[in-house]
């Protein structure tokens, strides 16, 4: 049995010498580089599994299309200093800009920015400390006079290459530059402008109703009221039509 637990401390310092030579030989230096990374290949949200099924033609529902396309790229920069990288986000970010604007339908803002922050790493073979950044740029995907999917799909296409043939340049030898894109995410421009229109159209339904010649016994219309916040929500997206909704309530008095 002695032997035993001495063979098994011996595996165990050289398991633990092993796995102390591999984190060490995995230290690398740090090599300029411009990255083009693509995080999401299509237009679909992390809801995507609940616009699988099709519209039901026979439920009424108020689809009205995509006016627009939205989209967000970050750009992340390191380097030795703080005017470094505070210089690669500059000079990269105005190029990124620069050729999505020059793409016709297609526009970009700066929506947010982190200042270059010092960070010290526990591996560092110097004693020298790392710069990080990183800036967000709203990107827009205009679908103005564009009638069916095909054209959405182009118009979407058109602005991806705007942006893939944006080389990111990284000067230092240990600096880096990288840009990560978003799901583009079909939408339109604002929903408040449809609520008069779905208020009506909510409405017309309940005036059917009213009208029918064999009312339910349960139901009478003068004694229904309804009441509405004006909350517009889009309840389901696509290239095709965007589905808007309001809230409706109504309640029956004098039962």
């Amino acid at each position: 049995m002695l032997k035993f637990y001495k063979a098994l401390a011996a595996i165990s310092l050289l398991l633990l010498f092993f796995s102390c030579g591999k984190s060490d030989r995995s230290t690398t230096s740090v090599t300029a580089q411009s990255d083009f990374i693509v995080s999401g290949s299509d237009y679909s949200s992390k809801n995507q599994e609940a616009n699988i099924l099709p519209y039901d033609p026979a439920i009424k529902n108020f689809l009205i299309p995509p006016e627009i396309a939205v989209m967000q790229a970050t750009i992340n920069a390191g380097g030795n200093s703080f005017n470094e990288v505070a210089a690669l986000i500059d000079t990269n970010t105005n190029k990124v800009i620069q050729s999505i604007s020059s793409t016709e339908g297609c526009s970009a803002n700066i929506v947010d920015y982190q200042h270059p922050r010092k960070t010290y790493g526990k591996r560092v073979l110097s004693d020298s400390a790392t710069y990080y950044s990183n800036l967000q740029i709203e990107i827009i995907i205009s679908f103005a006079e564009m009638n069916n999917v095909q054209q959405r799909i182009e118009q979407i296409n058109n602005c991806w290459q705007a942006i893939s043939t944006s080389k990111l340049e990284a000067q230092e030898k240990d600096s880096t530059i990288s840009l990560t894109l978003s799901d583009v995410i079909p939408t339109i421009e604002n929903v408040d402008r449809y609520r008069k229109q779905l208020l009506e159209t909510k409405f017309d339904t309940l005036k059917e109703v009213a009208n029918l010649s064999e009312t339910p016994s349960q139901f009478n219309a003068s004694d229904t009221k309804c009441t509405s916040k004006g909350d517009v929500k889009v309840v389901k997206r696509s290239l095709s039509n965007i589905e808007l909704d309001v809230d409706f309530n109504c309640l029956q008095f004098n039962r």
